[in-house]
């Protein structure tokens, strides 16, 4: 694509999509947990959130948000 669309042009059209697909991602993963609340208990879950994996920290606003609904 490099040739056919200037940098300044392609950092226009595909800036955006990193918040775009974050936020898809999210979604998608906390309808996972709704739907598949049974598959797991709330400490479950839990622990599987403290399984520190290289590269994949979750960010603390976001731990916050899901224990916020894990405890609903």
């Amino acid at each position: 694509m490099a040739p056919l669309v200037a940098g300044v042009k392609r950092n226009y059209i595909f800036g955006g999509i990193c918040s775009i697909a974050a936020n898809a991602s999210i979604k998608a993963c906390l309808a996972f947990i709704t739907e598949h609340e049974q598959l797991f208990t709330g400490t479950e879950y839990a622990n599987l959130l403290k399984v520190q994996v290289p590269g994949r920290e979750i960010p603390p606003d976001a731990q916050d948000r899901i224990s916020d609904i894990l405890s609903r």
